[in-house]
């Protein structure tokens, strides 16, 4: 992140429903959507918010992952989500950022770190991800 220079930074923001999350229960397959295409290393997403947690049964983002650009998208389980924390998922402590005005950059190091280590081979993706 700290390398991009003069590239364009790129985001999205998107406000979730807490009622209808709650509604169901607080599943990983009602929260907000998060799409990952393993093939494309042009693009890591990066999802960062307070309700992620280390719970199968517990989080906000809903991840739908494909192997390739052209395939179509599949739901990911909730333990699958789980494990793919410090990859493309960050839990974000309420007060931390604010301390610390490098968080969000460390945050994104350390994501791009871990993907480069434990989610560059096809064995690494099956392992994490159980696609």
């Amino acid at each position: 992140a700290r390398h991009m220079g003069r590239a364009a930074p790129q985001g999205l923001v998107c406000i979730d429903d807490y009622a209808w999350w709650k509604r169901h229960d607080y599943s990983p397959a009602a929260g907000k959507p998060l799409w990952v295409t393993l093939d494309d290393e042009s693009v890591h997403h990066i999802f960062i918010d307070d309700n992620i947690h280390n719970d199968a049964n517990d989080s906000i983002v809903a991840v739908r992952m494909r192997r390739t650009l052209s395939g179509p998208f599949s739901p990911i389980s909730g333990e699958a989500t789980r494990r793919l924390q410090g990859v493309f998922l960050v839990r974000c402590p309420a007060i931390e950022p604010i301390l610390n005005h490098s968080w969000f950059l460390d945050q994104i190091d350390k994501c791009e770190e871990a993907r480069a280590r434990d989610f560059a081979t096809r064995e690494q993706q099956q392992r994490l991800a159980f696609l």
